[in-house]
């Protein structure tokens, strides 16, 4: 028979799955890179409100990370600046889903609020 110990700090790794995945955040952009039709799209569907930033959506469109009713909020558009999808995070821990469902597309979040 074989044992084996192993310490639990060892082992807490090994279960959170979280410290394990790496990061695939979309690029963030200057504001003025944004194009005018995906910039009007935003202040059209979101009158009053101001992005706090825009991040490149794997060069499919574009991301608008803002606050609304003091959540964060994030309205993904395509290039044309047809709104897609709009997310609210609801936890407030700065992540938001990939707006397209896809597991190997970049979410459009910032790191600020990560552990």
């Amino acid at each position: 028979m074989l044992l084996a110990f192993v310490s639990c700090d060892q082992m807490e790794g090994l279960f959170d799955k979280e410290k394990n995945e790496t990061e695939n955040l979309c690029a963030v952009l200057e504001a003025t890179t944004v194009p005018q039709a995906v910039v009007e799209s935003f202040n059209t569907n979101f009158p009053g409100m101001a992005v706090v930033t825009w991040f490149d959506k794997d060069g499919i469109g574009f991301c608008a990370l803002f606050i609304k009713d003091n959540q964060e909020t994030i309205a993904q558009f395509d290039l044309t600046g047809v709104l897609v999808k709009t997310e609210v995070d609801v936890e407030q821990e700065g992540e938001h889903n990939d707006a397209q469902n896809e597991e190997n597309g970049c979410e459009c979040e910032t790191t600020d609020d990560k552990d």
